[in-house]
């Protein structure tokens, strides 16, 4: 709630791309909500799960993490300059080092709470398509408000919605092909971020539209790739009845 209030007071943070909102400094409520609630040995697993580098087996799968988002975000923007949406706007490559290092400390203290707390209890009852798509319309819902601030169009924010949901099927499944690995649901995420504030016209409908269908057919292509066995993902970390540690 007070990173709420500082959006709508403050809006968007200056000198930053896409009139990122003040309030998306909340991206550390996932993370201390799940220490809070995890009782005494989740938060220890919690944390060795966030540092787990993992094995040379997981290298292909780190690989993929880092280059799925890019190809999307490529393919898009390929997209539109072939229907002819050309933009003239130059992306802010000096910047590039520091949204990689804001970009991938957001996207961890987010993946905490997310993957790391909430994804093992849903997938012991749903498949992991199903597990995706329930944690990403939550994950679309928690960030509406911030973009409401900065005064995004209901036509844009319906292309993000479509976009975030399939950006989180996309970090389930590259999470538990990977073994349950921290870092790929971690980059995938960060450079998510990354891409947006690089992306040209990203604060347009009609690009952030492209955006959505790029990332919800790549989704599609995945779920019709992979098992639906219903298993809890390497890695995850179950929720502990804190009544144990009173």
């Amino acid at each position: 709630m007070p990173f709420l209030v500082v959006g709508a007071i403050a809006g968007s943070i200056p000198g930053l791309p896409n009139e990122l909102p003040s309030s998306a400094f909340m991206f550390v409520c996932p993370a201390v909500a799940a220490y809070l609630v995890a009782g005494r040995s989740g938060r220890r697993a919690l944390t060795r799960w966030a540092l787990r580098m993992g094995t040379p087996d997981a290298m292909p799968w780190i690989a993929v993490a880092l280059m799925l988002v890019p190809a999307l975000l490529l393919l898009a923007y390929t997209l539109l300059w072939l229907g002819g949406a050309h933009t003239h706007a130059d992306p802010p490559w000096r910047m590039l080092p520091v949204f990689l290092v804001v970009f991938l400390i957001a996207a961890l203290a987010e993946e905490i709470g997310w993957t790391g707390y909430v994804l093992g209890p849903l997938r012991h009852r749903l498949d992991a398509t199903t597990a995706g798509l329930l944690l990403g319309l939550v994950w679309a819902v928690w960030h509406l408000i911030p973009l409401l601030q900065v005064g995004r169009t209901v036509a844009w924010i319906g292309g993000w919605f479509v976009s975030t949901v399939a950006l989180r099927v996309l970090i389930v499944s590259v999470y538990e092909a990977s073994g349950g690995l921290a870092l790929t649901a971690t980059t995938v995420h960060a450079t998510s971020n990354v891409g947006s504030s690089l992306f040209p016209g990203y604060t347009t409908a009609p690009a952030m539209w492209v955006v959505g269908m790029v990332t919800a057919a790549a989704a599609l292509f995945c779920v019709l790739l992979r098992s639906s066995a219903v298993t809890c993902p390497p890695g995850s970390v179950r929720p502990q009845r804190r009544r144990r540690y009173a």
